[in-house]
């Protein structure tokens, strides 16, 4: 062929350029080989190589002991399914029912000493899974908040909350003095202390309800426990009464931790009022009516009855309680930034429903917005009042604001609203998302908890 540069042609090893057809020793130099032209096309891509081996499948998140079969143990929430519902975290982390089961082994309730020096009584709640969800591990106060220099006859002026029995209670406070008075308790040992959240005040009431729902502790059909509380200016439902705040001046709101037995919110280990039918936990108190019987009203009968009963009191009336969360409503009612589920707008959008525990039941709202999971907020709600599985009374008024602004959030009803039919609030359900975070009124409270230390 032609050569590159002289048109002479390619001869064996070499290139000849000077078109004579014979190979000059200076021909063959190494450095002539190339021609000066234009650069050659690009030669074809290789084949590609074979692929690798495939990688090890990875473990569900519910084979707890991973050995690829789904074991009667791993179905959690017990739907009869094994999927990402099942999922908890840590393996040693209990479902809901075996916490019910063992309360009266592993529940805890001490004085603390605060860092300022004040003493504050909580109750310990261990972290437990329901429907996906993985809830407590926090201490909460027992009894409603109060001031450190609270008594009996006087609401007291420091700034410090601790949790004490037979107090005017802390009240006529903002949503955010709350948050800032709670968040400044610390307790050497424990983690930081904040106002209530949504998520631990649901803890709270799937603790006191599971039971009742499923037929624990002797719940039944007819002795299902209806949620009891200071719903009526200083008596519950059936009527039953507490210790009246004198600085009200009559009968309206009670003295924290005053009411009866069954205005607590757990599972009692140490009752003797009521009589154990449910086969587990010596002497722990079965579901039954009789402890409306049973008062602590700080002195005589009764008096320190409800000290160490691992329950929670007051979840239901008397103040209603400042919880960590919030809407901003701009036409809708979107989640105030900084808390669970920012920037999303409410779930259900009704004001003015009725909902129960089984609206919260697997409650699960769709992509983009499991933040809302475990918060307690209802996926549905009805115009009047709704009962549970055993026909007692537990549901809660839900109420958004129509206009727009900046709004707290108040759960557990207070002793203002009354019985009247339909009821307003007969458990802790009860959810107002319409008070603006500045007021401020004589039904207004509050709750303190602190986060378990690592490694608890």
């Amino acid at each position: 062929g032609a050569n590159c540069t002289t048109g002479g042609k390619k001869v064996e090893s070499g290139i000849d350029d000077n078109g004579d057809s014979t190979l000059a020793a200076g021909e063959v130099d190494a450095t002539n080989y190339v021609c000066n032209g234009a650069t050659g096309a690009t030669g074809a891509t290789g084949a590609a190589g074979t692929n690798g081996t495939n990688g090890t499948n990875g473990t569900n998140c519910w084979d707890l002991d991973a050995d690829g079969v789904n074991d009667a143990n791993e179905d959690i929430n017990g739907d009869g399914s094994y999927n990402t519902a099942d999922c908890q975290g840590a393996a040693d982390i209990p479902r809901v029912s075996e916490v019910i089961d063992n309360w009266h082994n592993t529940c805890q309730e001490t004085n603390f000493t605060t860092g300022a020096g004040d003493m504050t009584r909580m109750v310990r709640v261990p972290r437990f899974i329901r429907d996906g969800v993985i809830y407590g591990g926090f201490w909460v106060d027992k009894y409603e908040a109060s001031r450190t220099d609270a008594t009996s006859s006087a609401a007291g002026s420091t700034d410090r909350p601790v949790s004490q029995r037979n107090v005017v209670p802390w009240t006529t406070i903002n949503q955010s003095s709350a948050q800032s008075n709670a968040s400044a308790r610390t307790i050497t040992g424990v983690g930081s202390c904040m106002l209530i959240g949504m998520r631990e005040w649901t803890a709270l009431y799937i603790l006191g309800r599971e039971a009742k729902e499923n037929g624990f502790k002797g719940a039944t059909a007819t002795t299902g426990w209806a949620t009891r509380g200071n719903a009526n200016n200083g008596a519950d439902i059936v009527g039953a009464m507490c210790t009246d705040d004198p600085t009200l001046g009559g009968t309206n709101r009670c003295l924290t931790g005053t009411g009866r037995k069954s205005w607590g919110h757990l599972l009692d280990p140490t009752s003797t009022s009521n009589v154990n039918n449910s086969g587990s936990g010596a002497g722990e108190g079965a579901l039954g009516m009789t402890a409306d019987a049973t008062s602590d009203d700080g002195g005589g009968t009764g008096a320190d009855t409800f000290d160490g009963d691992c329950q929670v009191y007051d979840l239901v009336g008397n103040v209603g309680e400042w919880v960590n969360w919030g809407v901003t409503r701009v036409t809708t009612n979107m989640v105030t930034a900084g808390y669970p589920g920012e920037g999303s707008t409410v779930p259900f959008a009704t004001s003015l429903r009725y909902f129960s525990y089984a609206n919260l039941a697997g409650l699960s709202y769709g992509p983009g917005q499991g933040d809302f999971d475990g918060l307690g907020l209802p996926g549905t709600g009805t115009t009047s009042n709704v009962t549970d599985t055993n026909s007692g009374a537990n549901d809660g008024l839900y109420t958004l604001a129509a206009a727009n602004g900046t709004y707290g959030t108040i759960r557990g009803g207070d002793y203002s609203l009354g019985v009247t039919s339909p009821v307003k609030h007969r458990s802790p359900l009860y959810l107002d998302l319409s008070q603006a975070t500045t007021t401020t009124n004589a039904n207004r409270g509050f709750r303190v908890i602190c986060d378990f230390p690592d490694g608890q």
